[in-house]
């Protein structure tokens, strides 16, 4: 009996060891920016049922993504005995599309050429004119089940590639690939970027932990040279409530978001700020024009719904790299709401969102508006005024933008 609970007691731990690091799946919902290439292999060793396979595994990963213009880019490749671009990265600006286009890619079924798709993908793939970015972070997912004709051509071509600045994943299929190889391709540390399965069927294992491990490298910083020219981008800070009800607080709100305003380094953050109260009007201004446009009026907006399209469509309008800070104030009951806390949902996946409750109405499900632990949800109470809430709040921005 005391064996038989050893033995289940270590099942489970066993369970949570796996399944703790990567529980947040969701990790790219924060608005990751990336140009990330899939390299697959088209050789003879592979039949034409495993290359469907492949094909899946990637459009299961896409899935995961943010795919437009301005967040996550995907292009596509194929080797055998030659190189077959399938698509560039600004051929497909969403998703929809993207998956179409990776249903569409053809089986080839020849040799096994590793350093020609690595050259391929380091000259042509991620060049401008085929859609690459100079702020975008660069991905190379290659997945392979055998040996490269040419061994030290592809570990050559691997280092040109690496000194580029591209990160590279690589997926060994079967027992037949050369580990060696593998991670003499792959980015270090060999433990982050090389994956292993048994079968071209087992792919589908190892996609959250991919997906986690490819945002993470999004999130990365960029060259000193790119964080140089994103010094020249303003942050932004955009405040959001519905006059109509919060109309007991409009006096005080102005106040409160006034007094933040005013104690924010507007030199050192470059920060700009909005009120949306109405929909479509979320011009971002200069402190001294924002402050004086900050006085309490009549004017009543819409529902707080509508707000929050209003301004889902305006971060997606900014600029790529740009900061963007939202605070949302409304009662606990609009988070019980579907439709409001889904575009509350979108508004988190665009910018670092706050809401900011005015009663005490608990919602179960509103820590998801906080990935990775972060605290973005406050109660005005007896403990916390609106003040108390937004010196908090200012103090996480400051953290971010060293205000």
């Amino acid at each position: 009996m005391f064996h038989f609970r050893i033995i289940i007691f270590y099942m489970i731990a066993s369970h949570f060891y796996f399944v703790l690091p990567y529980k947040d799946t969701d990790y790219c919902r924060r608005r990751p920016i990336a140009d990330i290439v899939f390299a697959l292999d088209s050789s003879a060793s592979i039949h034409r049922d495993q290359f469907r396979q492949q094909l899946q595994f990637v459009e299961q990963v896409v899935d995961k993504f943010p795919i437009s213009e301005n967040e996550v880019r995907v292009g596509l490749l194929t080797f055998s005995y030659h190189v077959y671009p399938a698509f560039n990265l600004n051929t497909y600006v969403d998703k929809k599309s993207l998956k179409h286009g990776i249903k569409r890619v053809a089986y080839v079924g020849e040799g096994t050429h590793t350093a020609e798709a690595i050259a391929y993908a380091r000259d042509k793939m991620f060049s401008t004119q085929n859609g690459g970015r100079k702020l975008a972070p660069d991905i190379l997912i290659l997945i392979t089940d055998g040996i490269s004709e040419n061994k030290t051509a592809t570990i050559y071509e691997s280092k040109m590639l690496k000194q580029k600045g591209v990160k590279t994943i690589v997926i060994g299929v079967s027992s037949g690939v050369d580990r060696f190889e593998l991670q003499a391709i792959a980015s270090t540390p060999s433990s982050r970027f090389v994956f292993s399965v048994d079968n071209f069927g087992s792919l589908k294992t190892i996609i959250d932990d991919l997906t986690y491990k490819t945002c993470k490298e999004s999130k990365k910083a960029v060259s000193k040279k790119d964080r140089g020219e994103r010094k020249q981008l303003f942050s932004r800070l955009t405040f959001v409530y519905d006059q109509v009800t919060t109309a007991n607080f409009d006096r005080e709100l102005r106040k409160s978001i006034a007094l933040m305003a005013k104690n924010i380094d507007v030199h050192k953050t470059k920060m700009v700020f909005s009120l949306l109260i109405q929909p479509d009007v979320t011009t971002p201004q200069r402190r001294h024009v924002f402050l004086n446009n900050l006085q309490p009026g009549t004017t009543k907006s819409s529902r707080l719904r509508k707000l929050l399209k209003s301004l889902y469509k305006s971060l997606l309008a900014f600029p790529r790299g740009q900061s963007q800070t939202v605070v949302v104030f409304l009662y606990g009951k609009h988070l019980q709401n579907t439709r409001i806390f889904e575009e509350l949902k979108r508004v988190s996946s665009m910018s670092e969102l706050y809401v900011v409750k005015l009663s005490r109405t608990f919602y179960y499900k509103e820590n998801e508006l906080c990935p990775f632990s972060r605290h973005c949800v406050y109660t005005v109470g007896k403990k916390m005024s609106i003040n108390d809430i937004l010196g908090s709040i200012k103090q996480q921005i400051c953290l971010q933008e060293r205000c």
